[in-house]
């Protein structure tokens, strides 16, 4: 157990110094350019795959999908021949994948680990020989972006159809104006979903989580704040959970729901909000109706306060 948390230290401290010596993503001192369009039929399910670099993905009103992806290196121009952009659509199925040589597909590393993340370190591949490829997808509105995956590299959707799975290990996940479910995982970076019509579930480490939707699952992290601004909830209710961080919850006053509220060290604040006040240990724990009440708001937090505000 003491190695294993050595070794998660180690990780850390690498990571910090990692991050800070990543190379912005328009300062490249060489790079190369990949552009085509592909014709798609309506419901085709997309999957991109990548290791190092941005995912940018959005809708536009046009009929195909257009990929376009810099691939860039500080090192040689002989690093950008080790990566390579491949895809293939096969029926109503189309995949992006950034490949490495040596690898099958770029999705092969893409579960990193502390593991993998130590390998990589040392491999030396996040100074002037590591190798990014930051994509800008386009997309029309009738096809389905199924997953989207990166190792090191923050990812943002807009106006694009789901459900979707949104992974990252170091990075921000941000989407907009999404159709559709949404499940979005990082370990290193916030999360923010806005405008989305389906359930909403989200997931990070080292970051702080904000969403608005009214069907919003789950919301948790464990160093991070968390808000999440309701207009509804869904059947089975709504999770919001951080250790290191507030929680803001923001309702309307005509809202219909029962909230379970509970901190270790912070306090509970329900400004002008109208609840009727079911039980109350001190300012740790509340449980409240509001309206009719109805399904369960259950947010928790550790070190930090839970606000409950009138959007």
């Amino acid at each position: 157990m003491k190695n294993n948390l050595q070794i998660l230290l180690f990780a850390i401290v690498l990571l910090v110094f990692v991050l800070s010596s990543l190379p912005a993503e328009s300062s490249y001192d060489y790079k190369t350019e990949f552009r085509k369009t592909y014709e798609v039929t309506p419901g085709t399910q997309i999957t991109v795959y990548s290791r190092n670099g941005t995912i940018d993905i959005e809708s536009w009103d046009k009929k195909e999908v257009e990929v376009f992806a810099i691939i860039g290196s500080n090192k040689s121009m002989k690093e950008l021949a080790k990566v390579s952009v491949d895809v293939t659509i096969e029926d109503k199925e189309m995949e992006i994948a950034t490949v490495y040589s040596g690898d099958k597909k770029g999705k092969e590393d893409t579960d990193f680990g502390i593991w993998n993340f130590l390998k990589w370190v040392l491999k030396g591949e996040f100074t002037g020989g590591r190798v990014n490829v930051d994509y800008e997808i386009k997309v029309p509105e009738h096809v389905v972006i199924s997953e989207v995956n990166t190792t090191n590299g923050k990812m943002f959707l807009k106006g694009t159809k789901g459900p979707s799975l949104l992974r990252t290990t170091n990075g921000e996940i941000k989407v907009d104006r999404s159709k559709g479910d949404i499940e979005a995982r990082s370990t290193n970076g916030k999360i923010v979903i806005e405008n989305v019509d389906g359930f909403v579930a989200a997931s990070t480490t080292n970051g702080y989580i904000k969403a608005k939707s009214d069907k919003i699952k789950e919301l948790r992290t464990t160093n991070g704040a968390i808000e999440a601004e309701l207009k509804g909830i869904r059947k089975g209710g709504t999770e919001l959970s951080t250790t290191n961080g507030a929680v803001t919850i923001r309702l309307p006053q005509s809202f219909n729901c029962i909230l379970e509220l509970k901190t270790v060290n912070g306090g509970i604040d329900l400004g002008d909000m109208d609840m009727e006040i079911i039980s109350k240990e001190k300012n740790k724990y509340l449980k409240g109706k509001m309206g009719k009440g109805g399904e369960v708001i259950n947010a928790r937090t550790t070190n930090g306060g839970i606000k409950v505000q009138e959007k």
